[in-house]
């Protein structure tokens, strides 16, 4: 089977960044397969080995899958199609699984 993907920013947009701690993005997505993608975090040289919560939700807001580490990224593997939340702390993005079309 194969597949494709997209990822877009969920930030609001537009608004003014008064606090320095979301002037950047805590993290990104890398599509790395079918169904599969890794979230990449940036590191805060000031506290390196922090660990870092994440979750993956559905667009209703069920978690599809949790997790916490110290490493430098996490990888997700999802079951089905669709559009999917990732949320590390106050900062999101969404991530589309679709199938991919047959010749």
């Amino acid at each position: 089977k194969n597949s494709s993907s997209s990822v877009k920013d969920g930030g609001k947009g537009g608004g003014k960044k008064d606090v320095e701690e979301f002037a950047n993005p805590s993290f990104r997505v890398v599509l790395t397969g079918p169904f599969t993608f890794s979230i990449v975090f940036n590191e805060d040289a000031s506290k390196p080995g922090k660990t870092k919560k994440y979750a993956v939700m559905d667009l209703m807001g069920g978690i599809v899958e949790q997790g916490a580490t110290r490493s430098s990224s996490a990888s997700v593997s999802l079951r089905n199609a669709g559009s999917y939340i990732v949320r590390v702390g106050h900062d999101s993005r969404v991530v589309n699984v679709k199938m991919a079309e047959e010749d």
